[in-house]
């Protein structure tokens, strides 16, 4: 079988940028805010999508989707009807980071992971948002493949 693990984060969906960063405000949170569901949520929606069908065109069998974006809220950010069939979300309470029970829910050698939406903006106006990649920039990443015990 052929799993694999998307990891998914508004903050960084194509269409929300510094002018429109209301998008991006939860409305379980910021009820006021309206931006979040009427724009913001199809922004990582059709991201997340955009995965799911280059995915699944490549033979994905299943697709385990984590949506951090404000965990602990109840609603997911993303749209979750549109999602193709084979597209499950782990079962956290309130969407929490609970690492360990996440990656038991994975099998042991899933195909891949994919992040959608992580931020990196490091002050551009019309970039990511950023927090994942802090100051200074980031010039070079090293892979090193881990080994499970």
């Amino acid at each position: 079988m052929k799993q694999l693990i998307v990891i998914a984060n508004m903050e960084g969906a194509s269409g929300i940028f510094e002018h429109n960063r209301d998008a991006l405000l939860h409305e379980e949170l910021f009820p006021d805010k309206l931006l979040w569901r009427e724009y913001g949520r199809n922004c990582i929606t059709s991201d997340v999508l955009a995965v799911c069908f280059a995915t699944n065109d490549f033979g994905i069998d299943e697709i385990l989707l984590y949506d951090m974006h404000f965990a602990g809220c109840t609603e997911s950010n993303i749209i979750v009807e549109k999602l193709p069939a084979n597209v499950n979300f782990f079962d956290t309470p309130s969407r929490c980071f609970l690492w360990s029970r996440i990656r038991g829910q994975a099998i042991i050698n899933p195909f891949g992971i994919i992040t959608v939406g992580q931020h990196a903006r490091n002050g551009e106006d019309n970039a990511y948002f950023s927090h994942t990649i802090h100051t200074p920039p980031t010039w070079k990443i090293h892979y090193k493949q881990f080994e499970y015990c």
